[in-house]
């Protein structure tokens, strides 16, 4: 089993905690990842609303430490910057390591994207939950904020760079405005069916059926409040949300973008990284073909590295 997955809060975890990437007892680490004939991840560095101060040295730290466990950890784990560096990854029976970032607060001017891009980030979520000076967060409550003129001139330079921009935590607003402006596909690297559960984080019918069209990617997320309406979710809840987005076209366009280390609880079932092997076991016994599950682990996230990265 192969897995690439678009999302967790890890590193963030990792330097509040002092522990390290290798054995942990968190949601994800080196000597589980190992157990995969592939494993590929994003590591997000989260910009939590303490820190908005001092936001962009926060993602630098972050940023820093990942590098840190990298060098400790390169027999491994390599940094992917592009599609050739996950197929070398892979070659090497590496595990290939990613760079994102959550939330745009640490962006103060276009300067530092390209600061960012040098330092290996492959992709953002322009907003936290949070309005910023990008564009309104999800959990804004004025329908007629979106995307910033700053914001446009983000996406625009994303584009030009070669990052891709999230819209997972994006006001609907927002995520329409970016879509008219953008020159390539989004994606929302952890994001659930609101026709499944209407929490706010979730994507309308309307707006994943965009990212389809555009050639994008939606990322499943474990978060039980995601999942199911009353926060009580297990491995089914997530099988639930992929056969909804396979219904109405995903089956090219989703993956998985757990959160771990990022949800205050996992569903029923999930324990961290270790669990895709339950996920997949579930979602062979309800009759989901391994083809479309093998699409679902790995090969719909490698058409977007190769198209795009």
């Amino acid at each position: 089993m192969k897995i690439i997955d678009t999302h967790c809060d890890t590193i963030s975890c990792l330097l509040d905690s002092g522990k390290n990437l290798y054995k942990n007892n968190i949601h994800i680490d080196i000597d589980r990842m190992r157990h995969y004939d592939g494993y590929a991840q994003f590591f997000a560095a989260f910009i939590d609303p303490v820190y908005y101060k001092s936001a962009r040295q926060r993602c630098l730290d972050i940023i820093k430490k990942l590098y840190n466990e990298l060098d400790l950890n390169s027999d491994n784990i390599l940094l992917c910057k592009n599609a050739y560096d996950y197929d070398e990854a892979m070659k090497e029976e590496k595990i290939g390591a990613f760079l994102s970032i959550e939330g745009g607060e640490c962006i103060p001017d276009i300067n530092t994207l390209e600061l960012y891009y040098e330092l290996g980030v492959r992709c953002i979520a322009l907003t936290w939950n949070n309005t910023n000076h990008i564009a309104s967060g999800v959990m804004e409550n004025n329908p007629e904020f979106g995307l910033t003129d700053f914001g446009r001139e983000v996406v625009s330079k994303m584009n030009e760079l070669g990052i891709l921009i999230d819209v997972s935590h994006l006001h609907e607003k927002a995520f329409w405005d970016v879509v008219r402006v953008t020159k390539k596909p989004v994606i929302a690297s952890h994001s659930n069916a609101k026709s499944i559960c209407s929490h706010k984080r979730n994507l309308t019918d309307e707006q994943f059926r965009e990212i389809v069209n555009m050639g994008g990617y939606v990322g499943l997320n474990f978060c039980p409040a995601f999942l199911a309406d009353g926060g009580n979710a297990g491995i089914l809840d997530i099988l639930r949300h992929a056969e909804h987005f396979l219904s109405i076209g995903g089956e090219k366009y989703i993956g998985f973008g757990a959160d771990f280390d990022g949800v205050e609880k996992l569903p029923e079932g999930i324990c961290g990284c270790e669990s895709y092997y339950a996920i997949e076991k579930s979602f062979l016994n309800y009759g989901i073909g391994q083809t479309v599950i093998s699409a679902i682990e790995h090969h719909n996230f490698e058409r977007i590295l190769h198209e795009y990265l």
